[in-house]
């Protein structure tokens, strides 16, 4: 179990720098964005994952990307669907 949790903290993580990277946040800065969450969503994301709420910051990070209308490429989306359904195992097995 402890493996499995380690897997999807480091999916999450890997997926979550490809998307904000620093051009990313760049970006971010110029657009008026009225919520804090997506603005600080990498922290919040982090501060989930540290506390052991995998599928809260996997959440958060579903909505940035679906706020900000962030496309993914066929790769991304991939890794996002198995994260999804690795998720709801975990959860079934808590």
């Amino acid at each position: 179990m402890f493996s499995r949790r380690r897997d999807i903290v480091q999916q999450i993580t890997e997926l979550v720098d490809e998307v904000m990277d620093d051009r990313w946040h760049s970006e971010i800065q110029l657009i008026h964005v009225e919520s804090l969450g997506v603005k600080d969503g990498k922290k919040i994301i982090k501060d989930f994952l540290d506390n052991f709420e995998y599928a809260c910051a996997f959440e958060h990070f579903e909505y940035i990307v679906s706020e900000l209308n962030i496309s993914l490429d066929s790769s991304q989306e991939h890794r996002m669907s198995d994260l999804r359904q690795l998720l709801k195992q975990d959860i079934k097995q808590i």
